[in-house]
């Protein structure tokens, strides 16, 4: 390093040589680390059992470093600097009370934005945001229960969304994560749902994906216990995370100082992966538990850290969707388990934040869809406020409709549903 400087202070490029230094993820800057959530307080204890390796190396497009955890703290360290805090905790102590109305809609507490996720992990403007991206229940992004990824590099292969967003961010986070998670090749590691499925039956999770067992009775009662002991899920959350990952097109590495939150969330495979040839409906009704529980998981924490978002006490919170394609999600039941998310979060913990769900840029039937559902569920709600909030997700639906060159169809769907 020292032969580098001198030789830049001789030919001239010494500020140059700096600024390439100073970009390079895992480099230590002379600013000092904008912490976030400096004083977040977590339990120590809840990384028992989960973090197997503390300190290992990443390489990613040329780079290779060192990471080191910090287990007293959470901290995630690369050469001296907090690259990212890890928190593992159970949700809450009570069970979790779902909504019976969708009342919070009314005030457009859910937008819903169409853009790309490493673009918005890139902004500066999202300083402190919290993105509830997709993987699996153990952290890493697999993409095939038997198909196991071991180094960050190979995320670059899957152009999916989980993967994108893990590479936008500093690379010894995921690195550290895949290093971690729970598989078949480890006893222990990173798993969200270990309690759960110590006090609930009828359920396994194979490398990161949860598989249902087919029952010919019991349902109702399995999917009560499922419900009743959703609060004892682990959100798995890395916040203060350096956005030093790569840049979209993965050729280049992103050179920003700022920080925000990921919340690795997955959805439950319906009649797809190693839920093949199984009870559809039955297995439906799980993924939609699983994902409200993950969503409004996202959401507690982010209100309870929104103080700390250096936003003025709000914190942005972007919600992707979880399960679609070959995971059999509905459009459906996803928008509505965001919302269910939204419903059940107290009024001063919703005023703190700003949520908005993040559909797919270049695919405009995603933001469609989301809009479907959100005017579904608003609509019904007998109040002078709902019928003006209809009026104007109504609005917003036929417009966006008729942009993406589906208004026929949807004024079709929508008189099929008028009563």
């Amino acid at each position: 390093m020292r032969h580098l400087l001198q030789d830049s202070v001789s030919t001239g490029v010494l500020e140059e040589t700096l600024g390439k230094i100073k970009t390079r993820p895992g480099s230590v800057s002379s600013k000092p680390s904008p912490e976030v959530f400096g004083d977040l307080t977590v339990d120590a204890t809840s990384y028992k059992g989960m973090i197997l390796q503390k300190a290992g190396a990443w390489s990613l497009n040329g780079e290779a470093h060192k990471y080191a955890f910090d287990s007293s703290s959470g901290w995630l360290q690369v050469e001296g600097e907090q690259v990212g805090r890890f928190i593992c905790e159970r949700m809450q102590s009570s069970p979790l009370l779902f909504p019976e109305s969708f009342s919070k809609l009314n005030s457009g507490n859910l937008p819903i934005i169409s853009s790309e996720i490493m673009t918005e992990i890139h902004k500066e403007a999202n300083h402190g945001a919290l993105f509830v991206i997709p993987s699996q229940f153990n952290g890493a992004e697999y993409p095939y229960h038997t198909d196991l990824v071991f180094k960050v590099e190979d995320y670059k292969h899957d152009n999916s969304s989980g993967p994108r967003a893990q590479l936008a961010a500093h690379p010894a986070v995921a690195q550290f994560l895949l290093d971690n998670a729970a598989n078949a090749k480890r006893e222990g590691g990173i798993n969200a749902l270990d309690e759960l499925l110590e006090k609930v039956s009828g359920f396994e999770l194979v490398n990161g994906y949860l598989k249902i067992q087919r029952l010919k009775s019991g349902q109702e009662e399995a999917l009560r216990n499922l419900q009743d002991h959703l609060h004892t899920l682990r959100p798995l959350i890395m916040e203060d995370i350096l956005v030093q990952g790569l840049t979209p097109d993965q050729r280049g590495v992103a050179g920003g100082r700022h920080r925000v939150g990921l919340v690795y969330a997955s959805a439950v495979p319906v009649d797809s992966y190693l839920n093949r040839d199984g009870d559809s409906e039955y297995q439906t009704k799980v993924a939609e538990l699983l994902l409200v529980a993950q969503y409004y998981g996202a959401l507690k924490h982010a209100a309870t850290t929104a103080k700390d978002s250096g936003h003025g006490g709000r914190r942005k919170v972007f919600l992707m969707p979880l399960g679609t394609g070959v995971f059999h999600n509905s459009w459906e039941i996803i928008a509505k388990s965001m919302a269910k998310a939204v419903q059940m979060l107290d009024d001063d913990l919703l005023a703190s934040l700003d949520i908005c769900a993040l559909a797919r840029q270049g695919n405009p039937s995603e933001e469609l869809k989301l809009q479907e559902t959100f005017y579904k569920l608003n609509k019904y709600m007998p109040n002078e406020e709902s019928v003006e909030a209809t009026k104007r997700m109504l609005r917003s639906l036929l417009e966006n409709a008729a942009e993406n060159g589906k208004l026929q169809d949807t004024m079709k769907q929508l008189e099929a549903e008028s009563p």
